[in-house]
């Protein structure tokens, strides 16, 4: 298992988007991930995970979700 990294947008139109934060997954089995703050009006949130010369590796996501 090699650790892998992403990051986390927010967005209040699906245009214009706010970088949260980066975190670095390193267990091979669910972890739960907090990024906490004033972040406008979210209406869409986007997790990417930045290129590597590795082979593309898969990140399942559950629960991802914004609130007040």
């Amino acid at each position: 298992f090699w650790p892998v990294q992403f990051d986390v947008y927010v967005s209040s139109d699906g245009t214009d988007w706010t970088k949260i934060g980066r975190e670095t997954c390193i267990f091979p089995r669910w972890k739960q991930y907090d990024f906490s703050g004033d972040f406008g009006d979210v209406q869409y949130i986007k997790i990417k995970k930045p290129g590597t010369a590795q082979r593309p590796k898969f990140m399942g996501l559950d629960a991802v979700y914004a609130k007040n």
